[in-house]
């Protein structure tokens, strides 16, 4: 896979995007960046990004991280499809001292996550993968 995805902080199945939410992040921020590997054709990301994402590319590139100072993080996605333009950029930033915490996040309103979608057919599958049977020719 060829996949970068960003994602808005991210605890306890809340997530934080309200105004500059990578300054004093209430919680984790996560990136996926897979590049590197077999050429093989680009899988699609599904239609619907869920809403915690904030940024998603599907294609060949690679990130650079620097460190700035102890306070300042910056990232930045360049895409080899693209030329090696800069096609996601952004500061993990904090004040000195400041720490996230859980009394914290509960101060300001996180979103919570969507229910998650599961049809009744892989859902069975997926539990009867434990005993190698299908479910359905059980039942």
């Amino acid at each position: 896979m060829h996949y970068y995805e960003r994602f808005y902080p991210v605890a306890n199945k809340k997530y934080y995007n309200s105004g500059n939410c990578y300054h004093n992040a209430r919680a984790p921020t996560y990136v996926l960046t897979g590049s590197a590997g077999c050429h093989t054709p680009n899988t699609p990301f599904d239609k619907t990004p869920v809403p915690f994402s904030a940024k998603r590319l599907n294609d060949y590139g690679y990130t650079i991280l620097t460190v700035a100072n102890m306070t300042h993080i910056h990232l930045q996605q360049l895409s080899i499809n693209k030329g090696e333009s800069v096609v996601d950029d952004f500061w993990l930033s904090k004040d000195k001292g400041f720490v996230a915490s859980n009394e914290l996040r509960a101060l300001i309103s996180g979103r919570d996550f969507p229910k998650p979608m599961v049809d009744e057919i892989s859902r069975n599958k997926l539990y009867a993968s434990d005993y190698d049977i299908d479910i359905r020719q059980v039942q």
